[in-house]
């Protein structure tokens, strides 16, 4: 004769069974030897979901999308600003290299923040990782040649090159975490590499303000330099904390 305690057991064995049937006959890195062996991600460890329908979801990716217009318009425009920026992103190997990654990354990385893609068309999550890793990789790297030469002071140079570096250490840690089977850890590390690509939205709205307050244009880049990116930081480690904790 069975008990309650029984059949609750049975039914927990037969769930984790089927997702780790599912999750084996998926391609890398969610059939991963190693990740298919590991049960789905638990509230306690990973950050909830967003969906397109939710109001946050909304907002950031609808800012992305509005500053990806602008980057585009920066290329086969003519946006405001210094034409002697525009020269020196548009017609260096280093400079195409950072906008059009991190325009990339920027447009690519709303989606991969949705639950509902990776759960329904893991697939099409997988290809976009790869495509939004190389892209922050072309655009990292770009992005630290033109900070070495950019027009701040040579503090706000630096902060920007730290920039650039960490955007680049976060990516490294999303994959290598992914393909050691983490997938909570996978998502953490993502969700703090798009806070840094996000830098370009935040930066975007700053400059633009600091400038019309009176700020002098090069005290405004250098104060962004900190100020487009690390707020971003601070916040995704708040909220995955707490997302964690409800």
């Amino acid at each position: 004769m069975t008990t309650p305690q029984t059949n609750t057991a049975s039914m927990q064995t037969a769930i984790a069974d089927s997702r780790f049937t599912h999750r084996s006959s998926l391609p890398p890195p969610y059939g991963h030897p190693t990740l298919a062996k590991l049960p789905a991600s638990s509230p306690a460890t990973a950050p909830r979901h967003m969906t397109p329908t939710s109001t946050r979801w909304n907002w950031m990716a609808g800012a992305a999308f509005l500053t990806w217009l602008y980057a585009l318009n920066f290329l086969v425009g003519m946006p405001p600003g210094d034409p002697i920026v525009k020269k020196r992103l548009t017609t260096t190997v280093s400079g195409l290299a950072h906008v059009i990654g991190g325009m990339t990354a920027m447009v690519l990385g709303p989606f991969q923040l949705l639950g509902t893609l990776r759960e329904s068309k893991p697939k099409i999550h997988i290809w976009l990782g790869r495509i939004y890793a190389a892209a922050v990789v072309a655009g990292g790297l770009g992005g630290f040649q033109v900070s070495i030469g950019a027009l701040a002071y040579p503090l706000g140079n630096a902060f920007f090159s730290l920039l650039a570096t960490v955007w680049l250490i976060t990516i490294a840690f999303g994959m290598l975490s992914i393909w050691n089977g983490d997938v909570a850890e996978h998502k953490k590390w993502m969700m703090r590499n798009f806070s840094l690509t996000y830098a370009a939205v935040t930066l975007r709205f700053q400059l633009p303000l600091m400038i019309i307050c009176g700020m002098d244009s090069k005290l405004a880049l250098s104060i962004n330099g900190l100020s487009s990116w690390v707020p971003n930081l601070i916040f995704v480690e708040w909220w995955m904390r707490t997302s964690r904790e409800k």
